[in-house]
């Protein structure tokens, strides 16, 4: 019965939440915004694409299974990490004091990300996009937050990729 709760919440290749474990966690968050502000990162690797063409899948999955860690290492046992599929990572920044905190969290996952990886006899250098929201300033609900969150993920990667963006109002 735990085995099949664990799968039924976890990503196979991470290990991490996933994403049905994580948008119930988000529902979960958003029921208690009274409790304060939480952040929503969402985590985009760039070009993972080339690595899984030009190296094989295998080393793909190395190389993901690597961010989990680094990502998970970086917050704090009370956040979560989740794997939303391919190559897209959240994290749930629980009971924040500000909304720049999410910030400086995602200037630090994106410095811990640009360290190299060693894969497969091969040094990979990782650069990811992070697109940042914080509740409730840019979403009650979790349809909200995710689409601001992923809005300022693009936004990255349209202005060249390897940053961070907060989620401004146009």
């Amino acid at each position: 019965q735990e085995a099949l709760a664990y799968r039924a919440t976890h990503d196979a290749l991470t290990g991490l939440a996933n994403r049905a474990h994580f948008q119930h966690e988000v529902e979960r968050e958003l029921q208690t915004l009274d409790q304060g502000l939480f952040g929503l990162l969402f985590i985009d690797l760039d070009r993972f694409k080339q690595v899984n063409d030009t190296l094989g899948h295998d080393v793909g999955d190395e190389l993901l299974k690597e961010v989990g860690r680094r990502l998970t290492h970086v917050v704090r046992s009370s956040d979560l990490v989740a794997r939303m599929g391919g190559d897209e990572f959240t994290v749930v920044l629980r009971q924040l004091r500000s909304a720049q905190d999410a910030e400086r969290v995602a200037h630090k996952i994106l410095n811990e990300l640009i360290r190299p990886v060693e894969v497969g006899g091969h040094t990979l250098h990782v650069t990811c996009s992070i697109g940042v929201a914080v509740a409730p300033q840019d979403g009650r609900d979790i349809t909200t937050l995710q689409k601001n969150a992923d809005i300022a993920m693009y936004r990255v990667k349209h202005e060249g990729k390897n940053g961070v963006q907060t989620f401004r109002r146009p």
